[in-house]
């Protein structure tokens, strides 16, 4: 009997041990394979678009003119284009073409050489101006120097450079006495052509062909047919007085002249001039040749402002 009631109760034991693994793993089951969720749309975001780009200022828009420049005469005063091409330079304004008139022709054949201001200044402070210097400069025309003294000081200047090896092209009007005509020269050796329009009273003795100081308004036409948009003049003499007190009255065909000329710009922009750049270079005047350096230094100091209002109001 007690051998049954062992048997029955090891058949209960293992009952028990088999119901409570199957619920287990019943459960287990319920938990690893319970309802499946549907999947979760993912929801895919629109393009944004980019934010709306600022317009540039309207001076920014537009490209900076094509600059042409004219460099008026004033004899020794001449050199402060220098002072002003250097200005330029350190703002990076390109110049498209240009006119040199009478001491402007010098400045403006040099510089158009190579597109240099440091190496115009280096060749021109060569200028022997003791040929001038040793004349009297207002007693009359005949004892005024001759171009052809400047032959060496030209060569070194120019060499044999023509027209067509120029980095920036370069004009410079003229007047032949020989046949009663005006024109503007542009081709040829550069120091003929600076040469002929590089004369004038009373610096030299008048040969041939001489400057044409008042064509301005011709060299701007010149200009514009190249392709300047922007044509600057740069004056040396309304600010200035060429000529002392004492002077004006030994040499008055001269005065005259600078005189004509001095009035002659004050009414230049509008008529084929879009900008007048007047230089006040202090007490130094058209026979300052001792004084060449300080004529570039105060041309430079000069041209600061109206250099940098060029330079805002075109975008340069």
């Amino acid at each position: 009997m007690a051998t049954k009631n062992f048997y029955l109760f090891l058949v209960g034991i293992s009952c028990c041990l088999f119901f409570t693994s199957a619920c287990e793993t019943l459960k287990l089951k319920g938990r690893s394979e319970g309802p499946t969720s549907p999947p979760q749309q993912v929801e895919t975001a629109e393009p944004v678009a980019p934010p709306p780009q600022a317009e540039a200022p309207e001076f920014l828009q537009k490209e900076s003119p094509k600059l042409g420049l004219i460099l008026g005469g004033g004899g020794a005063l001449a050199y402060g284009h220098i002072g002003l091409l250097q200005e330029l330079e350190d703002n990076k304004i390109p110049i498209h073409s240009m006119v040199g008139i009478e001491w402007g022709a010098l400045v403006g054949g040099a510089y158009a050489l190579e597109g240099k201001a440091h190496s115009v200044e280096w060749k021109l402070l060569k200028l022997p101006g003791d040929a001038f210097a040793n004349k009297s400069f207002f007693s009359s025309g005949d004892s005024a120097p001759k171009v052809t003294q400047f032959k060496s000081f030209l060569n070194g200047v120019f060499a044999k450079a023509n027209t067509g090896d120029l980095e920036i092209p370069f004009a410079c009007p003229y007047s032949n006495l020989a046949k009663g005509v005006s024109g503007i020269s542009r081709s040829g050796l550069l120091k003929n052509i600076v040469k002929a329009c590089w004369v004038s009273e009373p610096h030299f003795k008048i040969d041939l062909v001489a400057s044409n100081s008042s064509a301005v308004l011709a060299a701007a036409d010149r200009l514009r047919s190249q392709g300047a948009e922007l044509i600057v003049y740069i004056d040396v003499l309304s600010r200035n007085n060429p000529l002392s007190s004492k002077d004006r009255y030994k040499h008055r065909g001269s005065t005259i002249q600078w005189l004509n000329l001095k009035s002659s710009l004050s009414d230049l922009k509008g008529r084929g001039v879009d900008e007048v750049i007047a230089l006040p270079l202090g007490d130094y005047r058209i026979n300052s040749y001792k004084s060449l350096r300080s004529i570039i230094r105060t041309g430079q100091l000069k041209s600061k402002s109206p250099v940098k209002d060029i330079v805002k109001k075109y975008a340069y």
